[in-house]
C-alpha cells in the first residue's frame, strides 16, 4: 500500500518502542535500493492505542473508510495479557497524520477480521469471529466462535446482531445455545 501517495509501496508493521511496549507504524519506501529504501527517518508511529500502548494487532484491514481517497487501517487487537480485546480505526485526517478511535472495546477472544457488506446496502461493514468459550455441539469441535457485525451508518459503525443477516447461523445458535 502506498499510505503516503508517492507512487512506492509502504510497509505497516509493529515495532518496539520501548523495553516493554509495542506500537504499530508506517515504513514509508524511499524508493532506494532493497534494504537501503526504508529508514529510520522515514516511520509514522501511529497514535497510542485507547488500550495504551501495548497493544498488539492480532488482525487489520488496510482501506479508505470514509472515501476520501487515503487508506485508513481497521484493527483487532489485544494488550500482552490477552484480557483487554478492541477493535479500533485509525483514520488518515492527512497525508501520515492518523487519529485513533475505537470502535469497541468489549472484545473476546477474536479472530478473522472481515470488510464486507453484510447488510446489502453497498456499503462495507465490519465483521470477525469472537469465541464463545467451549459449547458442546454433537460432531463439532469444542470451541465455537459467534460472529460480531458492525454497520457503517454515516460516519460511525454499529454493532448489529450476526443473526439478522445469517438465518443458518442463527438456527444453529438457537438449536445449541441456551
Amino acid at each position: 500500500m502506498d499510505f503516503n501517495k508517492d507512487g512506492k509501496n509502504d510497509i505497516i508493521t509493529r515495532g518496539k518502542e520501548d523495553i516493554t511496549s509495542l506500537r504499530q507504524r508506517i515504513l514509508l519506501n524511499t524508493g532506494g535500493s532493497w534494504g537501503s529504501n526504508f529508514s529510520k527517518l522515514n516511520v509514522i508511529k501511529l497514535p497510542e492505542h485507547v488500550v495504551g500502548k501495548n497493544y498488539e494487532v492480532e488482525d487489520n484491514y488496510i482501506v479508505d473508510i470514509d472515501n476520501d481517497g487515503d487508506y485508513d487501517i481497521i484493527t483487532l487487537g489485544h494488550d500482552f495479557n490477552f484480557t483487554n480485546w478492541s477493535l479500533n480505526l485509525f483514520k488518515q485526517n492527512s497525508i501520515n497524520n492518523y487519529q485513533v478511535s475505537n470502535i469497541d472495546v468489549n472484545v473476546k477472544s477474536a479472530t478473522r477480521l472481515i470488510y464486507n457488506d453484510y447488510n446489502n446496502d453497498g456499503i462495507k461493514d465490519i465483521g470477525f469471529r469472537e469465541s464463545m468459550g467451549d459449547i458442546k455441539i454433537p460432531k463439532a469441535s469444542n470451541s465455537i466462535y459467534n460472529k460480531k457485525v458492525y454497520i457503517k451508518e454515516g460516519n460511525s459503525f454499529v454493532k448489529k446482531s450476526n443473526y439478522d443477516f445469517d438465518l443458518y447461523a442463527k438456527s444453529i445458535a438457537e438449536k445449541y445455545i441456551k
